[in-house]
């Protein structure tokens, strides 16, 4: 289970600690652009601070929350192997790259 799992358990979890993990999982992330998606995360979680309406908020956690399940999904990945798997949600077989 990642962390992303451990965070859709309950929504009563510091928005500065998930904040902390997306950022993580994209310093791992394996891209060339890697670099600016950490600037684009960062300016996205800034323009969120002034959301105040609670539906709007939960829809931000809950795209932040999938960011970082899509991050850590490659983020965890060998970059010294040649035999890569990738294993989706809700998919039944693994993805060989």
């Amino acid at each position: 289970m990642g962390v992303a799992e451990l965070f859709g358990v309950t929504t009563k979890f510091p928005v500065t600690l998930l904040y902390r993990h997306v950022l993580k999982a994209a310093t791992r992330f394996p891209s060339k652009n890697r670099d600016s998606i950490i600037v684009e995360i960062k300016q996205e979680f800034r323009d969120s601070r002034s959301v105040t309406d609670s539906k709007e908020v939960a829809r931000r956690r809950a795209l932040a929350l999938d960011g970082l399940r899509k991050l850590e999904t490659y983020s965890n990945i060998d970059k010294t192997s040649n035999a890569w798997e990738v294993y989706m949600a809700g998919m039944e077989h693994k993805f060989d790259f």
